[in-house]
């Protein structure tokens, strides 16, 4: 319970920092998928990480990466910069957590 406490305090501080993305993590699934998918829904920014995957499919459980414009301080050569955020959890061989329809969620390593 208070692990589910702090979890959810740091994603509403985060959203309140106007943070433009988090990386999907072990620490985000640890209370099960139906908590992290209420999570979700409450933040501001979307979860990335191109290894946190399906194990039935490989396919990520949620987008492995986002583009996001970010303005650039008064006197810049542009007003505006595209940052590619790409989202990777440690590779754990022993994690594993259920999901929908009795789909299991895994961490894979990356080449």
């Amino acid at each position: 319970m208070a692990g589910q406490k702090q979890t959810d305090a740091l994603i509403d501080a985060m959203s309140a920092l106007g943070y433009q993305a988090a990386n999907l993590g072990e620490r985000e699934l640890s209370q099960g998928y139906e908590a992290f998918r209420e999570r979700r829904a409450k933040a501001t920014f979307p979860f990335v990480s191109a290894n946190v995957v399906w194990q039935d499919t490989g396919e990520p459980v949620v987008d492995p990466t986002i583009v996001r414009k970010v303005s650039l301080k008064e006197g810049a050569k542009a007003r505006e910069v595209r940052l590619g955020i790409i989202g990777l959890a440690r590779h754990n061989p022993a994690f594993m957590k259920e999901g929908p329809g009795g789909r299991s969620i895994v961490t894979v390593a990356m080449a």
